[in-house]
């Protein structure tokens, strides 16, 4: 028997970047479920939960933040992790109020990968 492994979802407009982090994630053992907006995800067979949310923030047509509001309102309650080249102190509020932890790009793929882990392991 095969452990189940935890799903999360990517939300990253940068094609390169959204590649990396799925090859990142996939080598790590998740599943991982890569979107270039929200709009890819609701039109997708999503899955009905996820074990954590990855999201840019600055996206082209959307924050994360906006994404990861709409997420929650529908029910989504999985913990998520917010990256960003830019980081300004209304963005760390922001994701404190939606309480989702933040890191700054680039970050080393061991540190993303253990915010990730220590999400998942609060569910």
């Amino acid at each position: 028997m095969y452990p189940i492994r935890a799903t999360i979802a990517v939300f990253e407009d940068d094609t390169s970047v959204r590649l990396s982090l799925s090859a990142l994630l996939e080598s790590d053992g998740y599943v991982a479920l890569a979107f270039a907006s929200s709009a890819e995800f609701f039109e997708s067979d999503r899955p009905e939960s996820c074990a954590c949310f990855v999201l840019d923030v600055e996206m082209q047509d959307e924050t994360g933040f906006d994404i990861l509001t709409r997420l929650r309102q529908m029910g989504y309650s999985a913990p998520a992790v917010f990256i960003s080249g830019r980081v300004t102190a209304d963005m760390r509020a922001k994701a404190a109020a939606l309480q989702a932890d933040f890191l700054q790009k680039p970050t080393m793929p061991r540190t993303l990968l253990a915010k990730i882990a220590e999400a998942v392991g609060r569910r």
